[in-house]
């Protein structure tokens, strides 16, 4: 509970500043548990070899990075994600994790505006997991388009 107090007041407080980056500045942060466990391809190693047959949401969240023109990076285990995030390539970031690592990650990059998107949970714990995309979507909004503009 207190995890998700956390996710919340973080992302209320990041949706209210004016942010204006580049879309290459900002970074899509996916956990490989996205992926279909029968899927025989390595996306940590590169996300090219995804062939996004639909069978998960990796395909979908690939091909709108692509069209958003965002960076987007599959990775296994926290410590990774935090060392991703804390590129200096990257101005800003849109987490995808359970509320647990999400709360962790958030308190370890204090200085750098990030939106956690909860992931979706349906096959137990680290194990095809889904995402809204919408909220990635909003998430892109929020960092690379004006007040006027977002949805």
């Amino acid at each position: 509970m207190i995890k998700n107090l956390l996710i919340c007041v973080s992302n209320f407080f990041v949706k209210l500043r004016k942010y204006r980056f580049s879309p290459g500045e900002v970074l899509i942060l996916c956990p490989k548990c996205l992926q279909s466990k029968d899927c025989p391809r390595n996306i940590l190693g590169s996300h090219l070899e995804c062939e996004r047959c639909g069978r998960c949401d990796v395909g979908r969240l690939l091909n709108l990075a692509e069209k958003e023109k965002v960076n987007i990076v599959f990775v296994q285990g926290g410590r990774l994600a935090v060392k991703t995030a804390r590129s200096s390539k990257f101005k800003a970031i849109i987490a995808i994790a359970c509320n647990y690592e999400l709360a962790a990650g958030l308190m370890k990059i204090p200085f750098k505006p990030v939106i956690a998107v909860k992931n979706i949970i349906s096959n137990g714990p680290c194990v095809e997991t889904g995402v809204n995309i919408g909220e990635v979507i909003n998430g892109i909004r929020i960092f690379t388009t004006s007040e006027k503009s977002r949805v």
